[in-house]
């Protein structure tokens, strides 16, 4: 059950990228109005990502949600095109830094079991001390013998 109290609020910005990553806002919430049904998110700087490689079980090596902050980086909106070997000392990347590491062996989900491909990335419900759910997916791929795994985390955000 969520601790928010008007169950209205919801936070499921997600989306999928061909680069195997999948990206969620770190907003905390929109709100959804008989008035306004769409989807009204709020742009905040930071976002998570799924960093994995292709492996599974004990040959699996990346398996992290990174943590991107775009709030120093430039804005290139305006810019046609980058410079293809080296940034122009005036052009600052976003930072990116480890979130969760699913590999590290206090979860216990590191070994023989640890599927090939983490996929589906989204915030749940609000916990009672504060923290946030996170919700990592891992479907079967519509194999019949497979179970589509779900991956629940307490975070700070």
């Amino acid at each position: 059950r969520s601790n928010d109290p008007d169950q209205s609020h919801r936070n499921h910005a997600a989306k999928m990228c061909a680069c195997r990553a999948t990206i969620i806002q770190l907003s905390r919430y929109h709100r959804v109005t008989p008035e306004n049904t769409a989807p009204n998110f709020r742009i905040d700087s930071q976002f998570v990502v799924i960093e994995r490689d292709g492996e599974s079980g004990t040959d699996a090596r990346c398996k992290q949600i990174k943590r991107i902050d775009l709030s120093t980086a430039t804005d290139i909106s305006d810019l046609d095109r980058l410079p293809p070997l080296e940034l122009p000392s005036d052009i600052h990347p976003a930072s990116k830094s480890t979130y969760l590491d699913l590999l590290d062996t206090s979860y216990g989900l590191a070994g023989t079991t640890m599927p090939e491909k983490l996929e589906g990335l989204t915030f749940g419900p609000n916990l009672l001390d504060g923290r946030r759910t996170l919700i990592i997916a891992v479907d079967n791929d519509f194999k019949v013998d497979a179970a589509t795994l779900m991956y629940v985390f307490g975070c700070q955000l």
